[in-house]
């Protein structure tokens, strides 16, 4: 029991809401808020409002008493203690009886209140269900109110006034009251469930409740308590069953009445939108009506203003059409010009474009006028269609048949006529200003053919006197020719003169001088005479070509040649019967026309009969013809032929009247070949029959018959009177009958024509003038030429007695002393000569005598001692006159070496000399002193000398070879005998001797076995010495080692030391054998061998060791050398070879008996030789021989010695006076040049005086050095040949003396004998050092003098050229002193030269810039451009700018370019490119001042530079003369003219000046060269400026868009996360609706989500379109602003036709247009100049503003009001508004700002550099804008595939949900 309370207790806690007691109020805020939502109007009752509180109120208190119950009951339970059963006690029992009582009372007290419980829960559902029915039936019916009130205010009056909205209002409130009442039908079933929900939560509740509250009381048993509630609970559940039924019954019901109420209502709404539309159709109908026939749509005031303007503009056009033809006119002919007349067609031209675009601004602003209205009318029809279609009261293919069929064609109607009346006037207009257009061509080409022939008889007149010029020349040609002739003639005498051999011819060549002189004066009469003819001849020349002009400019005016008079008569008198034939037929046509009448009128009259008509006779009609031809003939004459006398006596005719040549010029250009053709064809015709009719006829032939008169068709519609060409139609009427232009406003016949008698008249006057004048200045030359010629006859004639008398004075006089003087030094010269051929033969002839008596004493000493050799006992002395032989040969050979060099010296090297002093005869005698024919005689003289000496050489060449080959031949010969007994002795001597190969032999065998043994026993001492010499160096090793080294050695020291000691024993002991040292009875025992091992105590020798023992000994004794094999002792050795050697001489000396002596028949000598003792028996031989020998040489030796001496003293002798004869010789040849030298110098010192330049004055000191130094080297030669006269030649001498006692050898000669030849040759020394003294004395004294001589020469002749220099100087200016004026302008000049270098090297510096810029721009791409700061076009535009700078500074330097150029200089840009326009803004003026002055400064020098180059010129001339004035103030008589300066400085200035402009010239056409290669390179610059700033932009857009898509990218990214992660979230349990509060958590997150996203992807859209618009801004700016940059670039650059013409500059050929371009021109009378580049100018098309726009962004563009590159006012397109006049009260009115849609037009000149840069910039705004759509494109796609993708997202995921 306890449990169950307990279980009770808990359950119902559980189940308690939290917080009960607030329920009431929140469902009574619930209850308000649903009551707050409620429609203002709503008139539904208030009933439930009030229910729902007291259901909430009840629901609250009986919430509130149950849990207060529960609340006891639980405490009660809680309290119950925890205690074992009771006792059972009587108190106890009443307890418990108590308490079942109690219990009794607790349940039926419970069962009460159960019952109460039921009861008030079925009333208060009772009410709830009242209070809801009769809500719903309260709210239907206020509704119903309602709506019918809203129906009723649907009147036509209010439906007319309001629109469709307001009746789609009152369906839009119906809807929402069907809405409220579907919202109430469809709430109603759900608040009546939820009433049976309540009730049956309730008694549920209750139920629950009462068991459990039985259940606590105990008072019965549980079962039975839980089975009596559950009766209850079942009939409480059908009672709920009963009521849901009767719920949904009435349900139903209401629902149904709902349905039918409101379908009547929609019928009702329909009805009133039909009513509404009728009514708005028919009201917009009427008025369309009304407002299309107002003014402001047929013929708007705009409209009348333009046509107004039209007028207006085209009376100031005809206005100053007039003024041009006055202009034309009024021009002086004197300065009218071709280039005149073409300027003025060129203005001409330029004004009628100018009106032409005038016009077309006006006729474009018709036209938008009446587009404009068109529009407004269009408008109004749009606004009509859109009301009726508003309206819809019919369908809209009803609607659009009646707006096309009737509202349209008014509005088309309107358009149509005001084209209509446009086009009128633009046609009347165009054919007056055609009209007008072709008399100004036609005038212009008029006065065009007047200036060519005034520019031809300018240039004619001027070519006349270019030609009279040239005869003039021509006759000063013929007399330059003539007197060249005898110029050339009389220097070809006065070289005749000056080179004449002998003085005979001297005077024949002075004779024709003269001659020549004579015709000079008959040449200059000649001369004079045609000077006087040609003067008389230019009076007539000028007045037949002035006449020659007036005929040629008359035919302009068709006044021409008396000829044609007969041709004008025949055309006047067809003219006249043209015009009679055609009145004769209209005569007979109205005779016909009248004939037909009366034919007619005949038929018409009742029974009548038509006249018969009679057939015409031809011959009688034709002879009525004639007659009447004739008859009118005289009454109407032809017309009379004009004639005309002109100023200058020609006759001419009439042929055209000055009204006819102005009728002329309204006929088109194009039309006018035409009429010629006509007028050609028609005197052809004339011409051909004044042909017929003047060719000679035949007087036998009959005339010919005249041909039939034909009349003309005559044809009365034709029969008008003819316009005249100045004729004034009628101009256009408007609407308001108003005439749209001026009538009057066309040039007249009358005004042509007084203009064309003007220009007559002033023609004919300006004829007379040219004449007057031209004979004036004419008279003015001749007359001072032909005073000129006469002066110049006369001062030429009295120039020829003075020249004859120089030519005598000067060259005949100082050629007679030249041949004197040439004549004399020849013969003293060949004199000389000859002597000096003598002397030498007569030295040759003694040189040969000499030589045969030393050839005799040769053969005489040679013979004595041949004989000498018999006597000869030894060797020595026969090879001691051996010697004496060879030595007498080689001395003889000496002599004769000695004797050929001296008579090869005189037979050819004196010759030579002599030849060559005969060359040198020839070069001294020089071309400036000597002639070719006097030196050709003074050759021949030499070569018939030089004949003789080569004779003579020949002779004594033959003579010496003739004595050189006897006295070699005598010499050879004695040797050879001598040689041949010398061979017999010393064979004699050796076999005696035993000496010599052959006899020496025995000898030379024993030596070499002696020496062959003596070897053996030298090698064998040497082995022994050495083997002791090892044991000692043994022992200063043992002293130097210690231990260690003994230790280690193999086989050991010890043994090492044995070894030597035991073969040095055996070498001593087999020496000593051999020599046999020892003494026969020595006691020396010979040593046992030992063994070699130290391992045992004994030294026997083993038996292995024995083998090695024999090979040490071996080696031991083969260190002896040959001893080791020597079989035999020495001593039997010496007795083996005294063997050999005798049985050898036995052999040799076979056939030598005699020298074999004793027993055993050997020679002495070897006996000699092996007994020694033997030499005391040779005493006595040995005397004998001394007496034999010694004596008998020593006497030979003496006589010979004597001899010899003798001989070389004689020599000596001789060999010293020809030395003196040759100092002699040479001394006097010396004087003689000394002598000529001084002439010579004289001669070249007093030429000096006649020198004229420096050159001359250099040549002749270059003469007198030359002749000093030659004059120096002859001294030089002659000192030369003295000294070596006076010192080699006496040396050689002393040095044979020492020669002389050289070879006097000791064994030749003995001391004594030596001091005597020594004391013989010192005596001889004296007399050569005497000599030598007196030699050098007397070449000391003439070198002194011929070197006082020299210098004296030059030292006076450097005087006179010092100041013949320093004159020289001052009249050349050259010089320190008198060279400084030159100096100094040539200083100034360079530094003007190196300015102008510098600036040109600038200049080609920024071009080579320019082009390694565009190298750099065709590598890189455009991340490179995108991050330059300045900008890559910048810095392009910065290198442009200065260049042009450079280039103008430069080129105003030098004034290169024309004075009448069209260069306009380039305004300052701006350097940034973030606006449109290029001006220059403020705060960037002070850096661009910098810019300019670097660019300046980078010129150089020039930068500095105040005055042009030409002034710089002056400047210079000016100081050089102020100079040459202070320099020459001491030397006045250089200083000529009226300027006061040397003539060479006058003529430098001229030079300087014609070098200069030279120099300018050359530095012009650099600057041209430089402007055209910048020129050329045009398309690269715009390339580089274009294309950059292209690539620059496209890669940051392109940048700009990847990281926004980027950005966006990660977002995406991270939406696709969550979206995977909300669909991973939405499971199919989030259905249960215990889930629903996450699902709604769900929902909403994923709504959050997308709702961010999409605002996400909007922002990044405008952020997309914001960039991408903003860079195309950027874009749009820089490349307009770079274009603008580089049209104002390319129109202020230097073109070649800016530059003045240079020399050697080509016409070049004008280049032909196209044809058809051509005939447009012609015929719209447009003249283009194309020699100018700047002919064309052209109007650039601004870029579509459009085509940057983005939605609502727009680039924001104004017109420049002070744009740099303005639009032409002409130009009728994209034209800026003019400012509005200020109103009549003073204010300036609002200028209404345009809608721009292009970038402001640029007008610039029409080169192909403009359109280079036109094209490049359309060709990247096109891809820019192709790049920049694709990314806008692109940006639109995506943001729209994003979205659409979240958008069928969000679709299934609603599907999603739905289906959960």
């Amino acid at each position: 029991m306890k449990s169950t309370f307990t279980r009770s207790a808990q359950r119902s806690l559980e189940e308690q809401p939290i917080s009960s007691q607030f329920k009431a109020s929140s469902q009574l805020h619930a209850a308000l808020l649903n009551e707050y939502k409620r429609p203002e109007n709503s008139s539904m009752p208030k009933v439930t409002l009030t229910s729902t509180g007291k259901e909430a109120v009840r629901q609250a208190r009986l919430e509130k008493e149950v849990q207060k119950f529960e609340y006891t009951l639980q405490s009660e339970v809680a309290s119950l203690p925890k205690h074992p059963a009771p006792i059972y006690r009587e108190q106890t029992k009443l307890l418990i009886e108590r308490q079942k009582d109690t219990r009794r009372e607790n349940h039926l007290k419970f069962c009460d209140e159960f019952e109460k419980w039921v009861n008030r829960l079925n009333k208060n559902l009772e009410e709830a269900y009242k209070d809801i029915k009769r809500d719903i039936t309260d709210f239907f019916s206020e509704s119903d109110q309602q709506i019918t009130n809203y129906y009723q205010t649907l009147t036509d009056e209010a439906l007319l006034k309001r629109e469709i909205e307001f009746v789609e209002s009152i369906h839009s409130t119906v809807n929402a009251h069907r809405e409220k009442r579907e919202t109430k039908v469809n709430t109603l079933d759900k608040r009546l469930e939820d009433l049976e929900k309540e009730r049956f939560r309730s008694l549920e509740l209750f139920c629950n409740r009462f068991q459990e509250g039985l259940i606590d009381v105990a008072f019965q048993l549980e079962p039975e308590i839980t089975a009596h509630v559950d009766t209850f609970r079942e009939e409480f559940r059908k009672v709920v069953a009963e009521k849901r039924a009767d719920n949904q019954v009435y349900v139903q019901e209401v629902n149904r009445q709902h349905q039918e109420t409101f379908k009547q209502y929609d019928e009702t709404q329909i009805q009133k939108e039909q009513r509404w539309r009728d009514l708005k159709h028919q009201h917009y109908i009427e008025e369309f009506n009304v407002d299309i026939q107002k003014l402001e749509y047929v013929y708007p005031d705009e409209r009348t203003q333009l046509y107004d303007k039209f007028r207006k503009t085209q009376k100031d056009i005809f206005r100053e059409r007039k003024q041009l033809l006055e202009k034309l006119n009024s021009y002086d002919l004197a300065a009218l010009t071709k280039t005149i007349v073409e300027k003025w067609i060129d203005e001409t031209k330029s004004y009628n474009e100018l009106a032409s675009q005038t016009i077309d601004v006006c006729c474009n602003n018709l036209l938008e006028e009446t587009k404009k209205t068109h529009n407004y009318c269009m408008q109004r029809y749009e606004l009509i269609k859109s009301q009726l279609l508003y309206a819809r009261a019919k369908s809209e293919e009803e609607l659009n048949q009646l707006l096309e069929e009737q509202f349209l064609p008014q509005v088309n109607s309107l358009n149509q006529s005001a084209r209509d009346l446009m086009k009128q006037a633009i046609d009347y207009y165009e054919r007056i200003d055609q009209q007008q257009t072709d008399i100004l061509t036609n005038y212009g080409q008029f006065f065009m053919k007047i200036a060519t022939k005034n520019d031809e008889y300018k240039t004619e007149m001027q070519l006349l006197m270019h030609n009279y010029e040239i005869q003039k020349a021509q006759a000063a040609d013929k007399n330059d020719e003539v007197l060249e002739e005898l110029t050339k003639k009389l220097k070809e005498d006065k070289q005749k003169l000056t080179e004449a051999l002998h003085h005979p011819r001297l005077e024949e060549c002075l004779t024709q001088c003269y001659k020549d002189l004579d015709q000079f004066g008959e040449e200059y009469e000649r001369f004079h005479q045609d000077n006087m003819a040609i003067a008389n001849q230019h009076p007539n020349i000028i007045k037949n070509k002035h006449q020659i002009f007036e005929k040629q400019v008359l035919n302009i005016f068709e006044l021409v040649d008396p000829q044609k008079e007969q041709f004008l008569q025949e055309k006047y008198r067809r003219i006249a019967e043209t015009k009679i034939k055609y009145l004769i037929a209209k005569e007979e046509y109205n005779k016909k026309i009248e004939e037909e009448k009366l034919i007619e009128e005949a038929k018409n009259k009742k029974g009548g009969k038509p006249p018969a008509t009679k057939p015409k006779d031809p011959k009688k009609f034709q002879q009525e013809l004639e007659d009447r031809m004739k008859q009118l003939l005289k009454e109407q004459p032809p017309q009379e032929v004009p004639k005309y006398n002109s100023p200058l006596d020609q006759q001419f005719v009439l042929f055209r009247s000055t009204n006819e040549i102005a009728e002329r010029m309204y006929i088109p250009p194009d039309e006018m070949e035409q009429v010629l053709a006509k007028e050609k064809l028609e005197a052809d015709e004339i011409e051909s029959y004044l042909q017929q009719q003047n060719a000679p006829k035949d007087p036998k032939a009959k005339p010919a018959a005249p041909p039939p008169i034909e009349l003309p068709n005559y044809i009365p519609e034709e029969d008008v009177p003819k316009k005249s060409v100045d004729f004034a139609e009628q101009p256009p009427i408007n609407v308001l009958n108003q005439a749209v232009l001026e009538k009057d406003a066309i040039i007249t016949i009358e005004y042509l024509s007084a203009l064309l008698n003007q220009t007559k008249q002033k023609l004919f006057d300006y004829i007379t003038s040219c004449l007057n004048f031209q004979n004036q200045q004419a008279n003015e030359s001749d007359n001072e030429f032909i005073k000129q010629s006469e002066n110049q006859r006369n001062e030429k004639q009295s120039q020829i007695e003075p020249q004859k008398q120089e030519i005598k004075n000067t060259i005949y006089v100082l050629r007679s002393q030249q041949i004197t003087m040439h004549k004399k030094r020849y013969e003293r010269y060949a004199k000389q000569l000859v002597e000096r051929i003598d002397d030498q033969t007569e030295q040759i002839n003694f040189l040969l005598e000499g030589g045969l008596l030393d050839m005799k004493d040769y053969i005489q000493e040679q013979q004595t001692l041949k004989n000498n050799l018999q006597t000869a006992t030894t060797l020595a002395k026969l090879q001691g006159i051996q010697n004496t032989v060879k030595e007498n040969y080689f001395k003889f050979g000496e002599k004769i070496n000695d004797l050929e060099q001296k008579l090869n010296y005189l037979a050819n090297q004196e010759l030579d000399v002599l030849l060559q002093k005969n060359k040198d005869f020839m070069r001294d005698c020089k071309p400036n002193e000597y002639f070719k024919e006097e030196l050709e005689w003074y050759q021949q003289m030499m070569d018939e000398h030089n004949a003789t000496i080569i004779k003579h050489k020949e002779k004594r060449t033959q003579r010496l070879e003739e004595i050189k080959k006897v006295l070699i031949a005598k010499k050879q010969e004695q040797l050879d005998k001598f040689e041949q007994e010398y061979i017999i002795a010393v064979e004699d001597l050796a076999a005696k001797d035993g000496t010599g190969k052959k006899y020496g032999r025995p000898k030379r065998i024993a030596q070499e076995k002696l020496r062959t043994e003596m070897t053996k026993c030298e090698k064998a001492q040497e082995c022994i010495n050495l083997k002791i010499q090892e044991l000692k160096d043994h022992y200063d090793l043992f002293k130097n080692k210690q231990g260690d080294y003994f230790a280690n050695l193999e086989p050991s020291f010890s043994i090492k030391i044995r070894k030597i000691l035991s073969g040095t024993l055996i070498c001593i002991k087999r020496y000593a054998n051999h020599i046999e040292a020892l003494k026969p009875d020595n006691k020396v025992v010979d040593m046992p061998r030992t063994t070699w091992k130290e391992n045992k105590f004994d030294t026997i020798l083993e038996v292995e060791e024995q083998q090695e023992d024999k090979k040490i000994i071996e080696n031991d004794l083969e260190s002896m050398g040959p001893l080791f094999y020597a079989e035999k002792k020495l001593q039997e050795s010496l007795v083996d070879i005294e063997k050999i050697i005798k049985e050898e001489a036995i052999k040799i000396y076979a056939d030598k008996q005699k020298f074999l002596t004793g027993t055993d028949k050997i020679p002495d000598y070897l006996k000699k030789l092996m007994k020694r003792n033997e030499k005391q028996s040779q005493i006595e031989p040995q005397k004998q021989e001394i007496k034999n020998t010694i004596y008998v040489l020593r006497s030979q030796q003496i006589t010979m010695h004597k001899k010899r001496y003798e001989r070389y003293a004689k020599q000596l002798v001789e060999r010293i006076d020809d030395q003196t004869e040759q100092i002699n010789f040479l001394l006097e040849g010396g004087l003689l040049d000394m002598k000529d030298y001084i002439q010579e110098q004289q001669t070249l010192k007093n030429n000096l005086q006649s020198a004229t330049t420096l050159a001359k004055l250099q040549g002749i000191q270059n003469t007198v050095k030359e002749n000093y130094f030659k004059f120096g080297e002859k001294i030089n030669d002659l000192e030369q040949k003295l000294s070596y006269l006076a010192n080699q030649e006496l040396d050689v001498l002393l040095q044979k003396n020492k020669d002389f006692m050289r070879d006097c050898k000791p064994n030749e000669y003995f001391k004594e004998e030596l001091e005597w030849y020594q004391q013989m040759m010192d005596e001889h020394n004296a007399t050569i050092i005497k000599h030598k003294e007196k030699r050098t004395q007397r070449l000391e004294e003439i070198k002194k003098v011929l070197i006082a001589k020299k210098q004296e020469q030059l030292d006076k002749f450097e005087q006179e050229y010092i100041i013949a220099v320093e004159d020289l100087a001052a009249k050349d200016g050259t010089g320190k002193k008198y060279g400084r004026p030159k100096r100094i302008a040539q200083e100034k000049l360079r530094t003007e030269m190196t300015k102008c270098e510098k600036a040109q090297e600038c200049i080609n510096l920024k071009i080579q810039e320019l082009k390694d810029h565009y190298d750099l721009f065709k590598n890189k791409q455009g991340d490179y451009f995108a991050n330059l700061e300045p900008s890559f076009s910048i810095k392009i535009r910065k290198i442009l700018s200065g260049t042009l700078i450079c280039i103008k500074r430069y080129a105003n330097h030098i004034e290169a370019l024309k004075p009448d150029n069209k260069v306009v200089d380039m305004p300052r840009t701006t350097w940034k490119e973030n606006k449109f326009d290029t001006i220059l803004e403020v705060e960037e003026q002070q850096e661009d001042k910098k810019i300019i002055e670097n660019d300046l400064e980078s010129m150089g020098p020039l930068f500095y530079a105040e005055k042009k180059l030409q002034e710089s010129l002056v400047d210079i001339e000016k100081i050089i003369k102020e100079e040459a004035i202070k320099i020459y103030a001491d030397k006045q008589k250089f200083l000529t003219g009226t300027d006061k300066i040397p003539d060479y400085l006058r003529a430098y200035i001229e030079n300087m000046q014609r070098n200069m402009n030279e120099f300018r010239i050359q530095s012009i056409r650099e600057l041209r060269n430089a402007c055209e290669e910048l020129s050329e390179m045009s398309p690269k610059i715009s390339q580089m400026i274009l294309l950059s700033n292209h690539q620059r932009w496209i890669f940051t857009l392109s940048l700009i868009n990847t990281n926004l898509w980027n950005e966006l990218q990660k977002e995406q990214n991270k939406q696709e996360n969550l979206k995977k992660l909300h669909q991973k979230l939405l499971r199919p349990n989030l259905g249960n609706p215990q889930l629903k509060e996450e699902l709604d958590d769900l929902k909403q997150k994923e709504s959050k989500r997308l709702s961010d996203f999409l605002e996400l992807l909007s922002k990044y859209q405008v952020t997309l379109f914001d960039e991408n618009f903003n860079q195309g801004d950027k874009y749009l700016k820089a490349a307009n602003q770079n274009f603008e940059f580089l049209l104002l670039f390319y129109d202020s650059l230097l073109l070649f036709e800016d530059f003045i013409k240079l020399p050697g500059d080509e016409q070049i050929q004008k280049k032909h247009q196209n044809l058809k371009v051509s005939l447009r021109q012609k015929q719209s009378g447009q003249i283009i100049d194309t020699n100018s580049e700047r002919s064309l100018s052209k109007t650039w098309e601004g870029v579509q503003l459009d085509m940057f726009t983005i939605g609502d962004r727009i680039i924001q563009y104004n017109w420049q009001i002070n744009q740099v590159v303005k639009v032409d006012p002409k130009d009728a397109k994209n034209k800026a508004p003019e400012a509005k006049k200020p109103a009549p009260g003073g204010k300036q009115q609002e200028i209404e700002k345009p809608i721009q849609t292009t970038t402001t037009p640029l007008k610039s000149f029409k080169t192909f550099r403009q359109i280079s840069a036109k094209h490049e910039f359309f060709k990247s705004i096109n891809e820019f804008v192709i790049e920049y759509k694709k990314q806008v494109d692109y940006a639109k796609d995506q943001i729209k595939l994003l979205s659409e993708r979240e958008l069928k997202f969000q679709f299934k995921w609603e599907q999603s949900i739905a289906s959960l």
